[in-house]
């Protein structure tokens, strides 16, 4: 390991306080200065990266003007047959891992296992570092799109929202979202300066529609304008806000009264080494939440299609409680291939994990550690199933039968 993980959580979130300082919002960086077509950055794979990976590649990408959203690390380069030039600085992003602890239990005198969670960090670099690597990798940027006019909707945004079953109400000259009666109140699209800047503003109330006990039950303790859970609230649309928008293609609008927020995070991040994580993965459920709203295959899938890639996420379940864990399913195309990944979400709150990697995975394939109320999850997505041509008729099956 690098370093500990107490430092991962101090060196990542020194970079976003260091942009803060300088008074960038970092997840504003991917459209400052013509870094290219709005994207999330990609492994490899095809696969996007979210939480405070999005974060930290989107600054790394804008401060060198890379265009490319495909990362890799040096080995995978040499994989493809290629190399990484001499001289080039790799970027860091983070994983979570776990490792077994050996405690005495103070009552019974037994010894007893237990499972640490952590962070770990690696280096990658950006596509455009490495040569001779197969021209997927490399497509020609497209062209830009000419300037939208001022008033212009954007029909695909607002089937977004539509289907999201968010109630928006127009009028006023203010943005916000009430709580306790559940709606986002906007004010009409001609009194913003273009489309983009009123579909920006959506999506950073829609973020905070998540939040609902009804939704996500996102919670921060007492958010009160102006005090510590209503900075950390905000911080979560701010980011959750950034992700749709490259989800859907749109530039997101840089608020003054979001700017005002800068002192409040600084002094929270300083405080907490793990809240841009926290935020991060809130951000990342949030966005997660409202593409399981979506009747086809969302935006940000669509966008990928344009690169040739040997992966694709073609469907993201909302999550489900199972066990002392969030649950989710995935349905993966690898070339021809489709299949099912049940993945977990990690005690942070800030990674998803494949179940092959939960503590009590049984290597001869059984399952029999997994937890038994993943069936219900099977039995809730199962339209998807049909829908995707993975299963064919409607029964459940047997516990230890499910494709993991």
């Amino acid at each position: 390991m690098e370093a500990s993980y107490l430092n991962v959580y101090d060196r990542v979130t020194a970079e976003i306080i260091a942009d803060l300082e300088q008074g960038v919002m970092p997840w504003q960086r991917p459209w400052v200065g013509g870094a290219g077509p709005v994207t999330r950055p990609r492994r490899h794979t095809g696969e996007p990266y979210n939480g405070a990976n999005v974060l930290l590649l989107w600054m790394r990408a804008c401060k060198q003007g890379y265009r490319n959203p495909t990362w890799m690390t040096f080995k995978q380069a040499i994989e493809y047959g290629a190399n990484v030039r001499k001289g080039e600085k790799s970027a860091y992003v983070v994983y979570a891992s776990s490792a077994s602890k050996t405690e005495t239990d103070a009552r019974t005198g037994e010894d007893i296992e237990r499972q640490i969670s952590f962070l770990r960090g690696y280096h990658v670099f950006n596509v455009e570092q490495i040569d001779g690597l197969p021209e997927k990798f490399l497509p020609k940027p497209e062209p830009q799109p000419s300037a939208l006019p001022a008033v212009g909707r954007l029909e695909n945004v607002d089937h977004y929202i539509k289907n999201t079953g968010a109630e928006v109400r127009h009028g006023g000259c203010e943005a916000y979202y009430v709580e306790n009666s559940d709606y986002i109140q906007m004010p009409f699209i001609d009194a913003f300066k273009d489309a983009e800047s009123y579909y920006a503003t959506l999506a950073h109330e829609t973020t905070h529609w998540t939040a609902h006990n009804s939704r996500l039950d996102r919670k921060f303790g007492s958010v009160v304008y102006g005090d510590e859970g209503y900075a950390k609230e905000e911080l979560v649309a701010e980011i959750g806000s950034a992700f749709l928008c490259a989800d859907l293609g749109i530039t997101p609008e840089v608020r003054e009264d979001h700017a005002a927020y800068i002192a409040d995070w600084l002094e929270a991040l300083k405080n907490d080494k793990k809240l841009i994580f926290t935020a991060s993965a809130h951000a990342s459920r949030a966005v997660e939440f409202l593409k399981s709203k979506q009747p086809n295959i969302t935006a940000d899938i669509k966008q990928e299609e344009k690169t040739v890639t040997d992966y694709q996420t073609l469907y993201v379940s909302p999550p489900m409680q199972v066990s002392n864990h969030l649950w989710r399913l995935r349905i993966e195309r690898s070339g021809r291939a489709m299949f099912t990944v049940y993945e977990f979400q990690d005690e942070s709150g800030s990674f998803w994990k494949r179940s092959q990697d939960w503590p009590e995975y049984d290597t001869n394939d059984t399952y029999s550690g997994l937890p038994r109320g993943l069936s219900n999850l099977y039995r809730r997505e199962q339209p998807a199933l049909v829908k995707f041509g993975l299963v064919s008729q409607p029964a459940a099956p047997k516990q230890g039968g499910l494709n993991l």
